[in-house]
């Protein structure tokens, strides 16, 4: 059956204009959702102006229905039973409105006395006795009585005046109402209640503040004996803190509002509301910010030699002692997020009183310690009641004031948070729940390194010694664990400092290094940067090697990690000292760090099984890699220690007799530095050097040294088949002159054989 063509156009056209209607209609809906849309914002955003906009256009109508119905009511203004019945009407309407205001009222304000009962007794008198919302409750009252009133005290002619009037009065006790309402839902708002302490403190603050200031500005002025001097004078406002201490009724004020934050945490958090109890926190770090600048350079530092009576204040005493006691109970309860929002308000009070202004440029910032004292006390305390959580977040809340403290510019003034946090991340290995603890330990440790590296700090040698030795002992304890499979307990917990990835502290030096061959020559910050570079190299490695000993010691996987570590900060050190500006007296200073460094293989034991866990850990690959970055950062010294070690490593004696394996491997990564290199007279000395070498009293086995000579004459024939080898040596022998590849291999088999057959 054929298709009549009359029948689908129309159906063609119904279609047409039904796609139109829905189009037309989702235009409509979308322009209905952005009126709507629009209409909510600029209420939200101009309420104030929107609400001022309607207020006027009520009283335009009222005034011209007013006006209108002037004619119209002056016929019945002589009707003494219409006026009669007008007042009575008024009257009820005010009398009306009066009792909605007291029932209003009363149930308005007893909802919010419930809704406050359990608040301090200082802050439940201040939200019940709202002077806003008594305000409104009175104009209301007013507004009611002036209704009633108005029929009586408007002349009869201007009736019409008074209606309006009443009409208006009525809305506007109708909007009080509403304003009373929301005032109210604001006053039981924790929040709300906060912002209310937080401005009442201020305001009082404000108000010391300038009485102080009126009450200095009334006293004569010292008499200057002597010019000043900067270095050893204090530019402590002494007047000005003598009469705040006279006069405390400031600081007050702000223990009483400190008292009110405490009391809704406390509160809050036990019931489970952590918004309005991290509310109220940040309410308590509020208050001191605002206390600190109303005091000025009032604060007293601690001396070392003498007790200073006024250096501790109440107000900073006062706030910690209440966030330990509050920490106290969050812990006996084991509510976690508590205690992480307590330990977080400890490193912003730590972190504020840094900030505090001594006086002296020089004066060691006392309060913040004392802050820091309490965190690591408090901290302490979580590690019997099991709660890793806690701890991890007191770890991070510890790097993150001692680099705070290092913007100072004193490297000194950490060391007490880095020994805190060496024994806090050795503790937790032994539990396996605990280690990311300890993994957060090493990550902060290394976070302090590198801002330290980074930044001009003054005499940090003391402070990298206490980093490396907090390093060291968490790395000693993570090495005593058992391991369990492929799981190795070091790696995963010095994997911050000591791992490839990009977080890592190595990876950073790398892309610091970066940086600084990018900056000009009169870069100061740079110069400070490469200094510490090289104090941090000069203080780690003794404490490296230390960690390598014993990670071969205890036969750890680590010890691949250490060794190519090892490798890293070689290249980061010869990589630093090209820099631009960095001058010759130092680059070779940091290339002889650099050579230092690179003395690994030399550190390890002389037994076999040490040389055995070494050797499969990569040892010779490490040291290939040294002589490489030698070689591209134009460091002859280093590349000759290289070759040296490297040729020792390879004739120790302790080694077994079946590891004929690593000596040829140790052989070929010697061969392809040599080779590599474009000079003759360094492949004639490598000769001659291992010639020496072989002549020695003291070498590996005998078979041992045929077996290699075996090895490497069947590593000529794998290179001229191009057999499959992959290690970063073979790769440099298969692209080398063949005949001279050959000739040397050839050679050295044959200097191995002769030394065999002389044992």
């Amino acid at each position: 059956m054929k298709d009549d063509p009359d029948a689908n156009d129309i159906v063609g056209q119904l279609d047409a204009r039904v796609a139109s209607i829905k189009r037309y209609y989702a235009k409509f809906r979308l322009n209905l959702i952005n009126l709507k849309h629009g209409l909510q914002y600029g209420w939200s955003a101009n309420q104030g102006k929107t609400e001022l906009f309607i207020w006027l256009i009520a009283l335009t109508i009222l005034a011209l229905a007013a006006k209108l119905a002037h004619s119209r009511l002056l016929p019945y203004l002589s009707i003494e039973k219409f006026v009669d019945t007008l007042r009575a009407t008024a009257l009820q309407l005010g009398a009306s409105l009066l009792g909605a205001t007291a029932i209003v009222a009363s149930l308005v304000l007893f909802a919010m006395q419930v809704n406050v009962e359990r608040l301090p007794h200082g802050l439940f008198r201040r939200l019940s006795a709202d002077k806003r919302l008594l305000t409104i409750f009175a104009v209301s009252f007013v507004a009611s009585i002036l209704v009633a009133c108005l029929p009586l005290i408007t002349p009869i002619e201007r009736t019409q005046w008074a209606i309006a009037a009443a009409v208006l009065l009525t809305l506007v006790v109708l909007r009080l109402f509403l304003a009373a309402y929301r005032r109210s839902l604001k006053l039981i708002n924790p929040v709300e209640q906060l912002r209310i302490v937080i401005g009442d403190v201020n305001a009082a603050l404000n108000t010391w503040s300038d009485q102080v200031n009126w009450a200095v500005a009334t006293l004569p002025s010292p008499a200057a004996e002597r010019p000043p001097n900067p270095l050893i004078d204090s530019t402590l406002d002494t007047r000005r803190a003598a009469f705040m201490l006279k006069n405390d009724w400031g600081g007050v004020v702000v223990r009483r509002g400190l008292d009110h934050c405490i009391a809704v945490n406390g509160r809050t958090a036990s019931q489970g509301d952590y918004q309005v109890a991290d509310a109220a926190l940040t309410a308590l770090v509020s208050i001191n910010t605002a206390y600190i600048q109303a005091k000025g350079k009032t604060f007293f530092a601690q001396n070392g030699f003498i007790e200073v009576p006024f250096a501790a204040d109440p107000v900073i005493n006062h706030s910690l002692e209440q966030l330990k006691r509050q920490f106290r109970f969050a812990v006996g309860r084991r509510d976690e997020e508590h205690v992480d929002m307590l330990l977080k308000a400890y490193g912003a009070l730590a972190i504020l009183y840094t900030e505090i202004d001594y006086g002296r440029p020089e004066a060691d910032p006392w309060h913040a310690h004392l802050a820091i004292g309490y965190l690591k006390s408090d901290i302490r305390s979580t590690i019997p009641q099991n709660l890793p959580d806690s701890l991890m977040q007191g770890v991070r809340v510890l790097g993150r004031c001692a680099i705070v403290l290092l913007r100072r510019g004193v490297a000194n003034e950490i060391v007490s948070i880095v020994n805190e946090l060496g024994p806090i991340g050795a503790a937790m290995i032994v539990r396996e729940d605990h280690r990311p603890v300890a993994v957060t330990a090493m990550d902060q440790l290394a976070e302090i390194t590198l801002h330290m590296i980074n930044t001009g700090v003054w005499d940090p040698g003391y402070a990298f010694e206490e980093i490396g030795h907090s390093v060291k002992m968490v790395a000693t304890v993570a090495m005593a664990q058992p391991s369990n499979g492929f799981k190795s307990v070091p790696t995963y917990v010095l994997g911050p400092y000591f791992s490839f990835q990009d977080t890592s502290l190595s990876s950073r030096l790398k892309k610091l290094t970066n940086a600084l061959l990018n900056c000009p020559a009169e870069d100061e910050s740079a110069k400070k940067c490469i200094a510490n570079l090289h104090e941090w190299a000069k203080r780690t490695q003794p404490i490296a090697k230390d960690i390598l000993i014993l990670a071969i010691e205890e036969r750890s996987k680590f010890t691949f990690d250490i060794l190519h570590w090892v490798g890293d900060i070689v290249e980061v050190l010869l990589a630093a000292a090209t820099a631009p500006v960095v001058n010759q007296h130092f680059g070779s200073e940091l290339r002889e760090q650099a050579e230092r460094w690179a003395l690994a293989l030399s550190w390890i034991p002389d037994d076999a099984e040490s040389i055995d866990c070494a050797s499969t850990w990569s040892a010779t690959s490490v040291m290939f890699a040294i002589a490489g970055a030698a070689r591209k950062w134009n460091s002859k010294e280093v590349y000759e220690a290289t070759q040296r070690t490297l040729l020792r490593w390879a004739l120790r004696p302790a080694r077994r007799a079946n590891a004929w394996h690593d000596v040829e491997q140790a052989m070929l990564a010697s061969l392809a530095v040599a080779l590599k290199s474009s000079d003759d007279p360094d492949l004639v000395a490598f000769v001659t050097r291992l010639k020496r070498a072989l002549q020695a009293e003291h070498l590996p086995p005998a078979d041992l040294l045929d077996g290699t000579a075996q090895g490497l004459i069947r590593c000529i024939d794998d290179y001229d088949n191009d057999h499959l080898r992959t290690e970063g040596w073979d790769h440099i022998l298969k692209a080398s002159d063949p005949e001279k590849r050959r000739q040397l291999l050839s050679d050295v088999a044959s200097m191995f054989q002769e030394a065999a057959q002389g044992q």
